[in-house]
């Protein structure tokens, strides 16, 4: 009797203990921006599916809860400037996928920050060698390729740069 019982529970503790956990689409982060009339809401979101295999549907069931303002951790004011013009959503499966994909935003930023970063000593060195030379200012046109807020520029114009090394870039529209 006592060895069915025990049984019986640790079959239970079993079963409970490898069940998949319930997990309910929350939000994990939110930024707001506001300008003048315009509002913009740029949210994470962890989806209560392993897979989404149905984007649509998601999708509506995330707008819904947007309009509903019925996320577990977080409430939003639509009080004062009404819903949002644009709404930038990030749809994640659980949250170590989140955490996974944040790293990795974050080494590839640093990545291109380096690069940036070389990329102007090399520019600066440039100039400092042209200013023993002439000591007006100089006009220089590059035809490096930077991808700047994900826009990419052909030409940029550096323009009157100082003995200081500041640059000052003038993208052409």
């Amino acid at each position: 009797m006592k060895k069915t019982g025990l049984l019986i529970l640790l079959s239970c503790g079993m079963i409970c203990g490898c069940s998949k956990e319930y997990i309910e689409m929350d939000i994990l982060s939110s930024n707001n921006t506001t300008s003048g009339n315009w509002y913009e809401l740029d949210i994470d979101v962890i989806a209560d599916k392993d897979d989404v295999s149905d984007k649509e549907a998601c999708s509506r069931e995330i707008i819904q809860h947007i309009l509903d303002n019925d996320f577990h951790s977080t409430r939003f004011s639509f009080d004062i400037n009404g819903y949002p013009n644009n709404v930038s959503v990030d749809v994640f499966t659980s949250e170590k996928m989140h955490k996974k994909v944040r790293k990795l935003i974050l080494l590839n930023t640093l990545q291109n920050l380096i690069q940036k970063t070389l990329m102007y000593k090399i520019i600066s060195k440039t100039i400092q060698e042209n200013l023993k030379y002439n000591t007006n200012k100089i006009y220089l046109m590059a035809g490096l390729r930077f991808a700047t807020r994900c826009r990419k520029v052909e030409n940029h114009v550096l323009s009157e740069i100082s003995p200081l090394n500041s640059l000052i870039f003038h993208f052409p529209a």
